[in-house]
């Protein structure tokens, strides 16, 4: 058996609402919210595959 390192490239998406004075607060408040595990599975369910994987055999 051969080892191999595979790079998968992936985009998602996600949306959240916040209150802020303006866009720049806004912005910056969604950032703080995606981070929260509640929106870990709309990020993984928004996922979709970006180009051709990378395959590296991986020498031992």
């Amino acid at each position: 058996m051969k080892k191999f390192e595979v790079t998968l490239y992936y985009h998602t998406n996600c949306t959240v609402t916040v209150e802020a004075e303006d866009e720049d607060e806004a912005l910056e408040n969604a950032y703080a919210e995606v981070c929260k595990e509640e929106y870990t599975r709309q990020i993984l369910d928004g996922l979709q595959e970006d180009d051709s994987p990378d395959v590296t055999e991986v020498e031992e």
